[in-house]
């Protein structure tokens, strides 16, 4: 699913012109303030939606959510490719940000990496909203303790200015669509436990701090951003 997600990406915005495609600039994106630190929220998605593979016990369940992540991920490459949008006008000179090292660094490497353009809808709002999604399938508890970080990842995505306003809905309503058309309603096997117990949580928290201290110390040894 990665190399089909990441490759079709980067693929697509690597055949785009930034200057042919369209802008989605409303006057609220521009009262939207770059808040540099909310890199850290940004990043964090990245370790997100693989909470399924931590949480999701049930073959069958776990089955449907690649399925669901693979339709997702198809409708978002679709749309980049046929309706090209350039958030370019978005990012800042950093050269006059005033910030921590670390945090200029990861907006460096993030706008390296992250190319202007496959902005619309929001791959990041639709992955980290359909696997808090596919976790409130497997243990509606575990969903509600989760689903706050959807809110906090859609106001990063636009205080890092990466995206405008309206690629974040459209990441959030991309992945409660998915939810409803093949997670809800699913039924799950007899026989077949949903959800994992309390330690995948230790396990996810442990990637998730892990992929920081690495992060981290790549920036220690003065790796370029």
């Amino acid at each position: 699913m990665l190399l089909y997600g990441f490759g079709g990406y980067f693929w697509i915005a690597g055949s785009v012109d930034p200057a042919t495609a369209v802008s989605l600039a409303t006057p609220f994106d521009a009262r939207i303030p770059f808040v540099p630190a909310s890199i850290y929220v940004y990043a964090s998605v990245y370790v997100l939606i693989t909470l399924p593979i931590f949480i999701v016990e049930s073959p069958a369940l776990f089955r449907r959510v690649a399925l669901a992540y693979g339709s997702m991920v198809t409708v978002c490459l679709l749309c980049f490719r046929f309706f090209p949008v350039s958030g370019a006008e978005l990012r800042p000179a950093l050269d006059t940000v005033n910030a921590s090292p670390f945090v200029l660094w990861g907006l460096r490497l993030n706008y390296a990496l992250d190319p202007p353009v496959n902005l619309f809808p929001s791959l990041h709002l639709a992955g980290a909203s359909l696997a808090v999604l596919a976790t409130w399938k497997a243990r509606r508890a575990y969903g509600l303790a989760t689903f706050s970080a959807v809110g906090v990842v859609a106001v990063s995505v636009c205080t890092v200015k990466q995206h405008f306003w309206v690629d974040a809905v459209a990441g959030i309503g991309l992945a409660f669509a998915v939810y409803a058309a093949l997670l809800r309603p699913f039924e799950l096997p007899p026989g077949e436990r949903a959800a994992r117990g309390p330690g995948a949580w230790v396990a996810f928290s442990a990637l998730l701090a892990g992929s920081y201290a690495l992060l981290y110390a790549v920036f220690r040894r003065g790796v370029a951003g």
